[in-house]
């Protein structure tokens, strides 16, 4: 991909900040704003339209007439099968990964995010979303200093993000999957090797991918002849 490219998709994406095309920039080495955050985020959780951010959506008098009304301004800058391959991996963040505080915590709703941590544990973050919400926290000081030694994002901000959801949307429940594009296809993959999984390989899990990009050739890792040619156990 490159740095070059990644710059240009974080900016089409919601991120306003400059950017360096450094190949640290993969490891957080520009600071952005948390707004910046949940814009990209958003982008994400609305198959791949970017909504520019508004403050204000209506204004009323006293009589409950409308003075004025903002719309948001909606740009397709991915493709939605691009933007649900991220958020279905973004699930797993959430279901077996760095964020499972926020189930342990109670929340059983549909969600997709992404912790993040900085050095010395100064800055912890979640920025996670629903198929109707978006939401994104930042923990750490006004002046940039340790939070405690073991800060990450799971640890303190994913659960701030769980307690949020809880409240403004406890019944999210009756969502099991956010919506499918079109050509969209699934497969058995081999944990170790990536590739087709064989009835012999011993981990496997199913992952959704833009059709034609899936693995076409079987594991080689893990195959009949493999298996005949193990020491017994």
């Amino acid at each position: 991909i490159g740095p070059d490219l990644a710059v240009r998709y974080a900016n089409l994406m919601g991120i306003n900040e400059v950017l360096q095309p450094y190949y640290s920039l993969a490891l957080g080495s520009v600071e952005v704003t948390l707004i910046d955050m949940v814009d990209a985020f958003n982008t994400l959780a609305s198959n791949g339209i970017k909504v520019k951010p508004i403050m204000i959506t209506r204004v009323e008098d006293a009589q409950g007439n409308v003075l004025e009304q903002t719309r948001p301004e909606e740009l397709p800058v991915l493709r939605p099968q691009t933007a649900y391959v991220l958020t279905n991996m973004m699930q797993s963040v959430v279901n077996e990964g760095t964020a499972t505080e926020i189930r342990q915590l109670g929340y059983e709703g549909l969600c997709a995010g992404k912790t993040g941590t900085t050095d010395d544990y100064a800055d912890a973050w979640f920025i996670g979303f629903t198929p109707s919400i978006t939401c994104g926290v930042w923990v750490g000081f006004d002046k940039k200093k340790p939070i405690f030694s073991g800060a990450t994002g799971g640890v303190v901000a994913a659960p701030i993000w769980g307690d949020f959801m809880k409240t403004v949307e406890p019944d999210s429940t009756q969502s099991d999957s956010f919506p499918v594009p079109d050509s969209i296809s699934t497969a058995a993959i081999c944990e170790q090797t990536g590739l087709l999984a064989t009835p012999y390989c011993p981990r496997v899990r199913y992952e959704v991918f833009i059709t034609g990009t899936q693995p076409t050739a079987d594991c080689a890792l893990h195959s009949r002849r493999t298996a005949a040619q193990a020491p017994p156990p």
